[in-house]
């Protein structure tokens, strides 16, 4: 059977379903009537088309509580036997439409092949929930079709329109501009100083610019309603809404905090660092073990007369030790000590295979030490180990003195006061107001404080103001976010353009315009900072090298680095120093003596 033969037969229920002014938040429920009755009770439907209407004019809602379902009931049975099935519901009643969406879902009317269209004259953010959260708008086969409730678009006719706002790149920039006619006007810039643009092109306004000379003066303006709208977003804070109201939500704005990169101090430690604790542990231990071992293999090894002779025909002479076949401990520290820092034996060579076996185990230990210390010294002085930095709100608390704020950062403030969070509360203790944002980064710079302030514009500072020529820069971003919230224009309470100002942001919003306005500005700020830097740093070079071209990588080391081998230097030196007084002070013996004390 086609569609053409179903809608042409007799049915017990019509194929279509429409309601019409519906109000069941209210009281009455209304009731439930089927058009298209015939005189045997059942519809016929020529046209492929019924209707179901729910009224509310003067009916007591208690003689219609069993309607729905029967209404419901049978366009069931109509769906059961029909094909190409399209259920119409129309309504501006958002009660309405959820308890629709219950009633299908309880009475089994829609499956995936019945095709559902909400028409309504609600907004899209009004039916967003429904449309998220019900199971008939979410998962069946359904299509909305909203029409625009609010008046036509309303036209300034050309009027001067007070706004306010201030210079705060990369979001907001005012520059002079000249039309065809070489007229001198003020041309903003930036992603709101874009859609400043967009909504005064389509409400047939010029915008004029108050003067202010900071953000609370601004807000304090429209507040008394002497400007239409604050062109530059804002967080939307509850403490704010008792002195504004606010626009279409159309960007979510995130806090983040700027701070000094932590600078390395002179330690004697780099000479530490190369090693990990426990390879220091174990070589200082086989340092201490191996005199011991050497001294008891000396004193249990045999002496053979042939073992003079070599060592004179190697060494040329008789030395301290061949004689007997065994050697004092100090001698064999001494060898042990100097082999350990690259030295060449002494006028001695082991006499029995396991003190030779030995003495090659710790050469070949020592070489592979040292040569694994001097990489990792190496590296540690060209890459120095930095002290850790704040990257969470947490650590920031902790670390620094203070955390400066523009002076908008009031409410801001206020608002983490009355936090739950501790964290917040304690942030909020270390808050200071008053310093722009290029001052507070200065300040940050020189003293043991941060900055908090929206991320976008902290990096459009960073990167334009502090940016040195090769591309380095003293200032970091924390890597948590603070507070991220939606952000709006602020407005006067009930302003009567809020609609028309709602409808074109949310059009410039869902096309995204906004967000591609701001990757443009962050990406032309990034360009300008290089060549900057490039010119710079062309002229640095031209300045110090007399024109020439060419650069170099190369660093010199600096106390930071050498203050550790500096201080053994000194250390050594005085031991050196020590050693030697002692010398002098307590008279040599005979050379009999010291060869008696060398074979102990």
């Amino acid at each position: 059977m086609t569609c053409e033969e179903l809608f042409s037969s007799k049915v017990d229920a019509t194929p279509w379903l429409y309601e019409k002014h519906l109000r069941l938040s209210q009281q009455d429920k209304g009731f439930l009537r089927s058009s298209l009755p015939t005189d045997n009770g059942s519809s016929t439907v020529t046209l492929g088309a019924g209707m179901f209407e729910v009224a509310v004019d003067g009916l007591d809602a208690n003689a219609t509580q069993g309607q729905p379902s029967q209404m419901i009931s049978q366009a069931r049975r109509l769906r059961q036997v029909s094909w190409c099935v399209t259920v119409v519901v129309v309504s501006d009643d958002p009660a309405f439409l959820a308890a629709f969406a219950e009633w299908s879902l309880k009475g089994r009317l829609l499956v995936w092949s019945t095709r559902l269209l909400v028409v309504t004259r609600l907004s899209l953010m009004d039916m967003q929930e429904a449309f998220s959260t019900l199971w008939t708008f979410s998962m069946m086969n359904a299509m909305l079709l909203t029409f625009d409730n609010a008046q036509e678009t309303t036209s300034f006719y050309g009027a001067t329109v007070n706004v306010t706002g201030l210079h705060w790149p990369p979001y907001f920039m005012v520059d002079q501009g000249r039309t065809p006619d070489s007229a001198r006007v003020k041309e903003y810039k930036g992603p709101d100083g874009l859609l400043l643009g967009t909504i005064a092109n389509t409400l047939n306004f010029t915008s004029n610019l108050l003067l202010v000379s900071n953000w609370k003066e601004a807000a304090d303006r429209v507040e008394e309603r002497k400007s239409y709208m604050l062109v530059v977003f804002h967080v939307l804070l509850h403490t704010r809404l008792e002195r504004y109201d606010y626009s279409y939500t159309y960007t979510f704005t995130s806090f983040g905090f700027g701070l000094a990169k932590p600078v390395l101090k002179p330690q004697w430690q780099s000479l530490y660092y190369p090693l990990a604790d426990e390879v220091w542990a174990s070589t200082l231990a086989a340092l201490l073990l191996m005199p011991g071992l050497m001294y008891m293999l000396s004193r249990s090894s045999k002496w053979r007369p042939q073992d003079a002779q070599i060592g004179r025909d190697i060494l040329g002479s008789d030395t301290i030790g061949y004689s007997r076949g065994r050697r004092g401990i100090w001698a064999i520290m001494q060898d042990v000590f100097g082999t350990f820092l690259g030295q060449n034996l002494s006028k001695w060579l082991p006499s029995s295979s396991s003190n030779r076996v030995l003495m090659v185990t710790w050469m070949v230990f020592s070489f592979i030490v040292g040569t694994v210390y001097r990489g990792n010294l190496t590296a540690a002085l060209t890459l120095p180990k930095y002290p850790p930095r704040p990257e969470t709100v947490e650590e920031l608390i902790n670390y620094v003195d203070r955390v400066t704020m523009p002076p908008v950062g009031k409410d801001l403030q206020k608002q983490f006061r009355e936090s739950e969070s501790l964290i917040l509360e304690k942030l909020a203790n270390l808050m200071h107001n008053g310093p722009s944002i290029l001052e507070g980064l200065r300040q940050a710079t020189k003293t043991k404080q941060a900055h908090l302030a929206v991320r976008h514009v902290i990096s459009h500072w960073m990167a334009d103001e502090f940016t040195q020529a090769d591309g380095s820069n003293p200032l970091y971003f924390g890597r948590e976010t603070i507070m991220p919230g939606a952000s709006a224009w602020p407005i006067p309470h009930d302003a009567p353009y809020k609609p028309q100002l709602d409808s074109i942001m949310m059009a410039v919003n869902e096309g995204g315009l906004y967000d591609k306005w701001t990757e443009d500005i962050l990406d032309q700020t990034r360009r300008d900072s290089r060549m900057k830097q490039r010119r710079q740093h062309r002229a640095t070079i031209k300045a110090n090298d007399g024109g020439q071209q060419f650069t170099t990588t190369i660093k010199a080391l600096t106390i930071v680095h050498m203050q550790g081998l500096l201080m053994l230097f000194l250390l050594c030196l005085i031991i050196a120093g020590l050693t030697f007084t002692i010398e002098i002070l307590i008279p040599q013996g005979s050379s009999t003596e010291l060869a008696t004390m060398n074979r102990i």
